[in-house]
């Protein structure tokens, strides 16, 4: 992820939960085509049957796939997980909130050019938000410059404080069109919302991928973001 000039189709990460089998997860992704340019897979993946198919299916489309395992081991483990993940096919791969410096550090080192780490931050804690985003930043202090950790995901309630922190790359969750129920989401705003708060990508999960038709819904999101963009 960068903050270099983008298109409007490649600021949105669709977000799955898989728990899909394969067949749907292959219909989704033909219903959406081209335009969907990246999924975030959750951990339900790891579960599935046949779950490095799933991974290599997408990558074959052009699709830029992201397993948000919010791992939360130490730095002897994060040496293993992280690259094995990353030789599986993710683009992306999440740490969960909380990490400390030490695991952050070796997660960070066990990346390669091609892959990037992010950290997927709390929502509705302000002091678990600042110790993730205090640790990302001690983290970064001992490493190279292309090492560090310039990624988060977080609700759309947290983008300006997550900017307070520094440049970071925000993917912002939470993000629904308008009348659509929030869910579990503390706060909620839309795609043209979220943008205009800050983010620089968007993970939207079942305002796409809840809808009767998928290819519509991802189009009429298009339309919203482009009365920001």
């Amino acid at each position: 992820m960068s903050k270099r000039y983008i298109s409007p189709e490649e600021r949105i990460i669709v977000t799955v939960d898989a728990n899909d089998d394969f067949l749907q997860m292959h219909h989704l992704a033909q219903d959406l085509g081209p335009r969907a340019r990246a999924f975030k897979l959750g951990q339900g993946l790891l579960l599935q049957d046949r779950p490095w198919s799933l991974v290599q299916f997408l990558s074959s489309r052009g699709v830029n796939v992201d397993l948000d395992a919010k791992y939360n081991e130490d730095a002897d483990q994060m040496k293993t997980l992280v690259p094995q993940a990353f030789s599986r096919g993710f683009k992306h791969l999440s740490i969960g909130p909380g990490v400390g410096p030490d695991a952050l550090v070796s997660a960070a080192r066990a990346t390669t050019v091609k892959n990037s780490l992010f950290v997927s931050l709390p929502s509705s804690d302000p002091l678990l938000l600042h110790h993730s985003l205090s640790n990302i930043q001690e983290a970064n202090s001992r490493l190279r410059p292309h090492q560090q950790i310039s990624e988060v995901m977080c609700n759309v309630q947290d983008i300006s404080k997550v900017q307070s922190y520094g440049g970071f790359i925000i993917v912002a969750s939470g993000i629904r069109m308008h009348g659509e129920p929030s869910d579990d989401h503390p706060c909620v705003a839309t795609p043209a919302g979220a943008l205009a708060e800050g983010a620089d990508y968007l993970a939207i999960g079942r305002s796409i991928t809840g809808k009767a038709d998928r290819a519509a819904a991802f189009e009429q999101i298009l339309e919203n973001m482009s009365t920001y963009l």
